[in-house]
């Protein structure tokens, strides 16, 4: 075995990482989350919406989250912008808009 992996290494690292990627994709396939929409008001940022409705989700994963969901490329959000956010336990703060 060791032979094998001294032989074939670069094979063995590209399977693993398929394999992680299959893994990936699969679980965010199956992941079922549910979104909501909130309305940015003045002083708001991205991390302080985090702190108010992130619930129990990683603060930076909920941010990526926010901003792949609307297509935010910046940290930047202006007042009066509406935004999905994912729901957590503070869903009856936010309207929740559907299944996605």
């Amino acid at each position: 075995m060791m032979n094998w992996l001294k032989e074939n290494g670069f094979t063995a690292f590209l399977t693993v990482c398929v394999a992680l990627t299959l893994l990936i994709v699969v679980q965010s396939i199956f992941e079922s989350k549910e979104y909501g929409t909130i309305k940015v008001k003045g002083g708001d940022t991205l991390l302080s919406l985090a702190e108010t409705y992130r619930g129990e989700m990683d603060r930076d994963a909920w941010i990526l989250e926010v901003k792949k969901q609307n297509s935010i490329m910046s940290d930047r959000i202006a007042a009066g912008e509406q935004l999905a956010v994912p729901v957590g336990e503070n869903h009856h703060e936010i309207e929740v808009a559907s299944n996605k």
